[in-house]
Formats: structure tokens, sequence, C-alpha cells
């Protein structure tokens, strides 16, 4: 079991208390995951108002588009039978089924991966989590708008997987529902993740409110009993969706017996790289430095790539609920958020605890990042001071050898001296796991400074350029 410092589990503890205060939310409960197991959890408010009944960690709420994955694992698990080619067109998998021509050229890899820029979705799908299947077939055949942000890029469709839901049903002449439970959600042992909640489960189950009245409203409860319920039907707990996160992880922890499920290597397939989210920089959750930060979408999981390192997630949102699920494929470690206010944003403080959790257990990920940032300290510093030297113990061999020391001595002189040196490091910001970029600002430019760490510890230099002056 992983030994995690008291102090990190009260910061984790207050930052979602203070997210449950703000949100105006009836009830929330998290819970940190390692290897498939709660070792942590909390909970605040309510899972019913009426009669008022407190959330607990074993309360059963509804987790919306983290249904995603299970219906992705389910087409995965179909292919890797043989009953299905994932590459083929809709129109061959669906032959009796009218379909929009966006529809007909697809593939399931298409479907799964976000890829058929269509609108985003979520408004209007999410009222359609109760429709029947004939409803739902009359708008496979309309016709269909595009995003226009092309066939590369994430443009996220629920009405997608309503298809993907319907087209599992073609394959194994089964509902779509009752072939995920029966080969994916029992074999792995999740019995509080069902599509509707029986009366075993009414006892914990939480209902769901609208936050935008006072005081909240109790939304519709949608029963699922189409095909296209799995692009967000199903409920759950903190411990069923802690075993599904090691499922997903597919690492060395798992039991012998989820190979019979899916193989390790199919499970990894769900959280690679199929279409992109455009790059952004944004403030680390930690230190407050600058970092660039990826996102992709994989198949029904979305993967964050901050400094070389990955974190896989998936938000949930419905009339009444919202949800997030995140996990670190590496050290196993995972958390979980389940509200009961509709479209409640649990994203943000899950992805704060993660990272805490990463500075508790001495992360690589957050290792090389407080490295590439002290380096560029110092950096900043050596060029402050005006002078080109060696400086063995912060530039690799290489550097005076690919940058001649004169031309540099001359362009940094020229920095130094603009407006008779009121010059000052804005900002020191981690790119990657090995690149650096320091913003100096003077009265009336600044100047950028780009910089990458050679491959061979400790910690080298191994390039350093001056990039164009940007006008203030």
């Amino acid at each position: 079991m992983i030994d995690i410092d008291s102090n990190i589990l009260r910061t984790i503890d207050c930052s979602f208390e203070d997210f449950f205060t703000s949100s105006n939310n009836p009830g929330l409960v998290y819970g940190i995951s390692y290897k498939g197991t709660v070792i942590h959890s909390g909970s605040f408010g309510s899972r019913t108002l009426l009669p008022l009944q407190a959330m607990e960690q074993d309360s059963i709420s509804r987790i919306a588009s983290m249904t995603k994955s299970f219906a992705c694992a389910a087409v995965l698990q179909l292919r890797d039978r043989g009953l299905l080619d994932i590459n083929a067109p809709l129109s061959s998998l669906v032959a009796r089924l009218p379909l929009a021509e966006q529809f007909k050229t697809a593939s399931l890899r298409d479907l799964m991966a976000m890829r058929l820029d269509l609108p985003v979705d979520d408004p209007w799908a999410d009222r359609l989590l109760g429709a029947s299947d004939s409803t739902l077939e009359s708008y496979f055949n309309t016709p269909l708008l595009r995003a226009g942000v092309g066939s590369s890029t994430c443009s996220y469709s629920n009405i997608s997987y309503m298809l993907l839901g319907r087209v599992i049903r073609e394959v194994c002449g089964q509902p779509a529902m009752e072939y995920i439970s029966e080969q994916i959600l029992l074999p792995l042992g999740l019995h509080d993740t069902v599509w509707n909640v029986s009366k075993a489960h009414q006892a914990r189950q939480a209902a769901g409110y609208r936050v935008d009245t006072m005081p909240q409203q109790e939304e519709q409860h949608f029963e699922c009993q189409s095909d296209g319920v799995v692009f967000g039907g199903l409920w759950s707990t903190i411990k069923d969706l802690a075993v599904w996160l090691e499922f997903l992880r597919a690492g060395d922890s798992g039991i012998p017996s989820w190979e019979t499920v899916l193989s390790k290597e199919s499970r990894r397939e769900l959280w690679q790289p199929y279409s992109w989210y455009p790059t952004r920089t944004e403030r680390s959750l930690i230190t407050a430095q600058p970092i660039t930060s990826k996102a992709h979408y994989g198949f029904g999981l979305v993967i964050h790539t901050i400094l070389g390192a990955d974190y896989i997630a998936h938000s949930g949102g419905l009339p009444g609920y919202g949800s997030h699920m995140r996990f670190d494929p590496v050290s196993g470690l995972g958390v979980i958020a389940l509200g009961n206010g509709t479209y409640c944003r649990a994203a943000a403080p899950c992805a704060s605890a993660l990272h805490h959790l990463a500075l508790s257990c001495e992360s690589p990920l957050l290792t090389r990042f407080d490295t590439v940032i002290q380096m560029g300290y110092k950096v900043a510093e050596f060029i402050l001071q005006g002078a080109v030297e060696v400086r063995p113990d912060l530039f690799s061999y290489n550097v005076w050898q690919d940058t001649r020391p004169d031309s540099f001595a001359r362009e940094t002189r020229d920095t130094i001296a603009e407006r008779q040196g009121e010059i000052r490091v804005e900002s020191v910001a981690c790119i990657s796991g090995y690149e650096g970029e320091i913003v100096f600002t003077g009265s009336a430019t600044r100047k950028k400074l780009s910089y990458t760490l050679a491959p061979i510890a400790p910690p080298r230099v191994q390039s350093i350029a001056w990039v164009a002056d940007q006008a203030r």
C-alpha cells in the first residue's frame, strides 16, 4: 500500500470542501484510489433533500459520459473476438439501418475518437437519455451539421456514441446494455455499476437536482431503455470506479481473470491519442508556474499531456448529475468525484488532487518539472550577470561549440543594457520535461530565451538561444 503524507490528504480534503461550498450542489462524494482500492474518501451534503439523507462513500450516482469508456471497452472486446472491424465503414456493420451520409462512410474508430466534425451536442443529447430506439434511429438518418474543425480535431459528439450502442447490438445480437453488463461489468465484479437502479440500490441512490433554483429542484429521472444510452447512462460508486480505473490502467497489479475480459494491450488502446484538442498554456496547480498542456481524445477517455507525462480522465454531466475520474497510468493513483447537481464540474478539484498526490509520491513528472524550472532560474541569473563563462555546473560541453560565445555575449549585453540595465525576469516556464523558456522584461521590450537540457544526469543545459524581440 502507498504511504501518502497526511498534510497532502488534508489539502485535498480542503480543496474538495471549498469546491462543494462554492458549487451549490446538494451533495458530493470523492475518493482517492490506488491500484483499484479506495484509500481515502470524503463526502459533503445530501444525496436526497426530501427526505434529507447524507451523501456517503457508497452512494450510487449517475456517471453520465464516463459511461463512454465502458462502451469502447465492449467494442474492442468484440473486435478481439473477431466479430467486427473497427476500421470498416458503418454501412457494412449496420446494413439494415438507414444512415446519414457522414455516418455511412465513418468507421467505429471515427465514432469512438470523436472525429466526425460534428457540433458539440451535450444540451441536445442529454435529454435523449430516456429516448426509445425508434426515436434515435430517426436521428441517425437525419442530415448532420458540420462543426468546421476538421477530421483530426476532437469535436465531442454524443450522437456518435448513441450509434455506437446500436452497432454493438447489431454485432452481438443482444441489447448493448445487456451485453456490457454481462461481458464487462459482472466479470469485473462491478455490482454497483448499473443502467437502472434496482430496489437493492435505491437505499443508496443519489437524487439529481438543478443548481440554478433555490431551493434546488429535483430533475427528471431518465430510465435507460435504448442502445443509445451507452453515451451516458450508467450509475456507479467511487468503489466500483476505483476498480474500473485500475482495469483501464492495465498495470501489473491487475487480476489475472481481467485478461479474459480485455487484454492489457487493448485496454491501453483506450487511452492512446486519436484526435486532438488545441494546445494551451496554463498555470501549474502546485507551483503556479506556466506550463504547456496538451489534450487528446482516445476511445472514451481524454489524455492530458503535461510536461511529457500523461494523465487519463473523463468527465460526466447530465441534468441532475456531474462526475469526474482521473488516473496516473504510471503510479496507479486515481481520483474520482460524484455530485448530484446538474453538470457538477468536479474536474478542477480532481486535477488538483492528483497533482498533489504526485508531489507526495515524488512523481517523475514533478521531478522533471522542478529540474527544468530550477535550471531556468540558474540560467536567468547567469544572463543577468552579463558574462559568458564555461560554467560546467550549468552548461553541457557542447553549448559554446554550437553557440558562438562572442555573438551570444554581444546579444546578451544589448539585452542587459536596454534602458540602462532596467530589466527583470518576468517568468520561467516549463514547456516539457527538458525544455524551458525565460522571459525578461524591460521598459519597452520583452526578450525571450529558450533552453533545453541534455539527456545525461546531473542536469546541464545543452542549448540556449534568444528568441526575436516582442514589443510590449
